[in-house]
């Protein structure tokens, strides 16, 4: 079962980055009794937990546009590729492009994130303009989740 973390991680109780993007995922948060931390007019997080005590910090961020759409991205690291190098091979990087052939509402990556540092990332994209709170809420749960799952095949919690 998975819980949200119920606490502002910012502090605050109002939107301090209002915005277009910001407004609409704060308010569908409200509606699913999500409690998030705004970093930016660009980027949410929501934080859950799992029955087994393990966690999975969600990022959601506007990405930008494609064909006058605005994207975001629903985003979970599983660990630094460092920090698990000795555990992958081409067996493993071929199941992951197996897996995004197969599941419709979600992908793997390798994202750049904190300059330099590459992570492994479970991912979905979605288009703003269309999005309702239902989809909003099978996307963080299918990423938390698959985030999760990878994360503990290798024997961590780190996010």
């Amino acid at each position: 079962m998975l819980k949200v973390i119920k606490k502002w991680l910012s502090g605050e109780d109002e939107n301090q980055f209002p915005s277009p993007f910001t407004n609409k995922i704060l308010q569908y948060c409200n509606a699913l009794d999500w409690n998030v931390s705004i970093h930016s007019e660009m980027h949410i997080t929501v934080g859950f937990s799992f029955d087994d005590d393990r966690t999975q910090l969600v990022h959601i961020s506007h990405t930008g546009q494609i064909a006058e759409q605005e994207i975001l991205q629903i985003s979970s690291a599983v660990a630094k590729l460092d920090d698990i190098e000795d555990q992958l091979d081409q067996d493993f990087f071929n199941e992951l492009l197996k897996l995004n052939a197969l599941a419709p509402n979600y992908s793997w990556a390798i994202e750049t994130i904190d300059e330099e540092v590459e992570y492994l990332v479970a991912s979905s994209d979605q288009v703003l303009d269309t999005l309702d709170v239902n989809e909003l809420a099978a996307a963080v749960y299918i990423v938390a989740g698959a985030a999760d799952e990878m994360e503990s095949r290798f024997g961590l919690d780190n996010y």
